[in-house]
């Protein structure tokens, strides 16, 4: 991997163009059970950020473009990505915004959602505004709303996604305890509207956390609730019926079928703060949407490990391992699964803007409705040059 930036500065705001070249190797790029395919993987990825800061807001877009080269000619795909972060601060309160367009291939945004890697592009709008406001010096509130519209490309012979649209409401309540402790109140709502059904779910719920600064390097929080999820599903039904005239005819009635669940949704973290480094740990289970169709109980767990052993050595690690379950009996075939994922990396500086390093992927996923699992390697050794941003 090849990453340069350089800074510019025009009217207040800061430019950095950004380049990144890659070169990988994965032997089962479709993560299949049964006939593997193996490619070399060429990304070539320019971009541009942009910032500009002042007393009260802060501007932050990003753009990327990233084209991918298969030794498969068929998987080849051009990525888009489009950020946008805005903050602005008052006295008591703080407003932000969150923004994103995106569109990306199947087999690299599905691996954590649907786990289906079809050859396909996927576009994703996400908008998220929020607004707290300082009740007390130990006390604020948020108020916040996330809108996510995803949309996949069709073909023919691929018909396994489904488009949807998701949206979330919340509220939520803290307060700060002591100089260790902060305890939370949070309510929610979301709506997930499928797009080619005449369907919706809504879930409702609330949590409790607390958070709690064990010492200066070791931090941890839990939150947890309960949730209550109603799915509608409008549908017709034809009968045979009579005329004014006593024909027969066909005559469609509307029904509507109600079914609903309840669950537990947590999320758990520890930090701890090394010298040289840090450790993170997470654990959670909440209700999301995935491509498959409908929506998923997700139970993650994850390890994040980034340390410096010596001076210009870097050794990073990423562990996650995911469950999905549907809370439709008809879509567990295709979205019950097991997925882990482990990534070590190792990193040494060469000099204060190049970075040599080499990384390994391995995957292992596994359908509840598929006897066997599938497993793929991936290989990487990367070169990042980057100058230091100086404003």
């Amino acid at each position: 991997e090849l990453f340069f930036t350089h800074n510019l500065n025009a009217a207040g705001y800061f430019w950095y163009p950004l380049f990144r070249f890659s070169q990988s190797y994965n032997d089962n790029i479709r993560l299949r059970t049964r006939n593997a395919e193996s490619v070399w993987v060429s990304s070539i990825r320019p971009g541009l950020e942009v910032e500009r800061l002042s007393e009260q807001d802060r501007l932050h877009a990003r753009a990327e473009w990233n084209i991918l080269r298969y030794t498969n000619d068929d998987l080849n795909a051009f990525e888009h990505y489009y950020n946008l972060d805005w903050n602005h601060i008052g006295e008591k309160y703080r407003f932000d915004f969150a923004g994103a367009y995106s569109i990306q291939t199947t087999l690299t945004s599905e691996l954590e959602d649907s786990g289906i890697l079809a050859q396909l592009n996927r576009h994703q709008w996400l908008a998220s505004p929020s607004f707290s406001y300082q009740l007390t010096p130990r006390e604020n509130i948020t108020f916040s709303y996330r809108f996510q519209d995803l949309d996949y490309e069709k073909k023919n012979n691929i018909r396994v996604f489904t488009d949807y649209r998701y949206h979330t409401l919340s509220g939520d309540w803290r307060y700060q305890w002591n100089a260790k402790t902060d305890l939370s109140l949070t309510a929610f709502a979301s709506r997930y509207n499928p797009v080619d059904f005449a369907s919706h779910t809504d879930t409702f719920g609330g949590q409790a956390g607390i958070s709690y600064r064990f010492s200066e390097t070791l931090q941890g929080s839990f939150l947890g609730g309960i949730r209550y999820t109603l799915a509608e599903s409008n549908f017709r039904v034809a009968r045979i019926a009579l005329d004014p005239s006593g024909n027969p005819i066909i005559v469609f009635d509307r029904k509507k079928q109600e079914s609903s669940d309840v669950g537990f949704i947590f999320s758990a973290n520890l930090t701890k703060t090394f010298q040289r480094g840090h450790l993170g740990l997470d654990f959670s289970q909440q209700l999301t949407p995935v491509g498959s169709g409908g929506q998923v109980q997700q139970l993650r767990a994850s390890i994040r490990m980034d340390y410096e052993p010596w001076e210009r050595w870097r050794a990073l690690l990423r562990l996650t391992a995911l469950r999905n379950e549907a809370l439709s009996s008809t879509l567990s075939g295709r979205s019950d699964r097991t997925y882990f994922t482990v990534h070590p990396e190792l990193r040494w500086r060469w000099t204060r803007e190049i970075i040599l390093g080499i990384a390994y992927t391995f995957r292992y996923q596994k359908f509840k409705s598929i006897d066997r699992p599938a497993e793929s390697n991936e290989f990487l050794v990367n070169l990042i040059y980057q100058p230091l941003r100086v404003r």
